[in-house]
């Protein structure tokens, strides 16, 4: 308790400089809806064309990936060709 004759000290903190945030660098990425008869349709991905069969599966991708498919919407498998991957299902699907 504070009376009369008495004083408090009040101790003063500096305040510090913000310091800026150090993560990676910003890339900006560049998506393109081209289909003017499926507006949602991503056609372009940072300017690499991506192209689709009749059921709407895309068989070609960034970075050289194609892709096959199976009774209609089943991924058969994927390649760069460099690396191949094939895909199974089992009776359910």
């Amino acid at each position: 308790m504070t009376g009369a004759g008495t004083s408090r000290k009040r101790r003063s903190t500096p305040i510090r400089p913000a310091i800026p945030f150090q993560g990676p660098e910003s890339t900006v990425k560049i998506y393109t809806y081209g289909d003017s008869n499926w507006k949602d349709k991503l056609t372009k991905y940072n300017n690499q064309a991506i192209t689709y069969d009749n059921s709407g599966n895309p068989i070609n991708y960034r970075d050289n990936w194609t892709f096959t498919w199976q009774k209609g919407r089943q991924l058969a498998g994927a390649s760069d060709g460099t690396d191949t991957i094939t895909y199974g299902y089992n009776p359910d699907g």
